[in-house]
Formats: C-alpha cells, sequence, structure tokens
C-alpha cells in the first residue's frame, strides 16, 4: 500500500537525499558495503547513483515497478509458446535461473510460476526451462571483486565472483538450445 502513495519518491527523496549528502563519503560507502555485501567497487557505483542529482527517486520508482510487475504471471499464452500446447511448434525458448532465497522473487511467486509455466514432467520439453539454484549464486552474482593473486613470481589480476559460473550456465544453455535447431 506504501508504493501505491502518489509522491512516495518525490517525498522520499526530499527527506533522505540530504541526508545522503550530510555524510562523508567514506562513511557512506562504509555503510552501504555493510548493508549490501558489495566489493569496493559496486559501492562506489552505488554511492555515486544514490548521491547524483535523480538517482534516489529513480530507484524508488524502479523498486515500486518491480514491486507491480513481480508477482505473478501476466504473460499471454503466445510469449510462453502454449498457444498451441505441446511438441512440434514453434515456439520461444525460455530459460529461467532462480536464486534459492532470491530477495527480489517471492519464493511463492517463484514456485507458482515454475508449477504452472515451467517442465516440470516428461513430455512437456516444449515448455521453459526452469531451474532453482543450487550453488548459493546471488541475486548480485554480476557483481566481481578484482583481487590481485601471485602466482610464483606472476602477478595476476583476477575477478573474483559468480560471473564466471553463470556464463558458463549460459553458454551451455545456449549451445543446447542452437544445437536443437
Amino acid at each position: 500500500w506504501l508504493l501505491r502513495l502518489p509522491f512516495l519518491a518525490y517525498l522520499t527523496t526530499l527527506l533522505i537525499r540530504p541526508l545522503l549528502l550530510c555524510l562523508s563519503r567514506p562513511l557512506l560507502h562504509w555503510l552501504i558495503k555493510k548493508q549490501t555485501g558489495q566489493p569496493d567497487n559496486a559501492a562506489d557505483v552505488t554511492a555515486d547513483f544514490l548521491t547524483s542529482k535523480r538517482g534516489l527517486r529513480q530507484a524508488l520508482h524502479m523498486a515500486r515497478d518491480e514491486m507491480h510487475e513481480i508477482t505473478s504471471d501476466r504473460w499471454d499464452e503466445d510469449i510462453w509458446g502454449a498457444a498451441v500446447p505441446g511438441p512440434g511448434a514453434p515456439r520461444p525458448k525460455l530459460v529461467f535461473y532462480f536464486g534459492t532465497i532470491d530477495k527480489w522473487v517471492a519464493d511463492r511467486t517463484r514456485d507458482d510460476l515454475i508449477a504452472a509455466r515451467g517442465c516440470n514432467k516428461m513430455g512437456e520439453e516444449w515448455k521453459a526451462k526452469m531451474m532453482i539454484d543450487d550453488l548459493g549464486i546471488p541475486h548480485s552474482f554480476c557483481i566481481c571483486e578484482l583481487k590481485l593473486e601471485v602466482l610464483g613470481e606472476t602477478r595476476v589480476l583476477i575477478w573474483v565472483g559468480h560471473s564466471s559460473v553463470v556464463a558458463e550456465k549460459t553458454a551451455a544453455w545456449i549451445k543446447e538450445m542452437v544445437g536443437n535447431n
């Protein structure tokens, strides 16, 4: 109900933005890292965004939009490729990869969607491929941290995070889709 208030983003921005601007940059950076678990580079970007002229208001509008949109299945049968159920009909190939505990999509919403639209048994291979992560990959998988590793006498910069795992999974899904055509 709070998100339905017409001027919520504007009023919240009027109240919060001055507080954000009063915080020292190191303190804001520390607070963001502490609350989100983001690495330094991502916390810097978040701080820049929140202290920009319209960043906070944009974030609130986006959050409101996501809370309205990520609720129930609103796509029609053509998008799901289910206008003509069963194998053989040309249809989009969809893959959904949900986090075990995803703070953006409620477990019940996810489970309802998988039950209604996912390939759950033999003979439903034409339906969307939907799976729940079992590796502990967070929703923010694309946020990585750059670390310096010393391998013998060589220094190497490497990305630490989950991007590589998700990229490998995505590559396999694409190869599967292309291979089936």
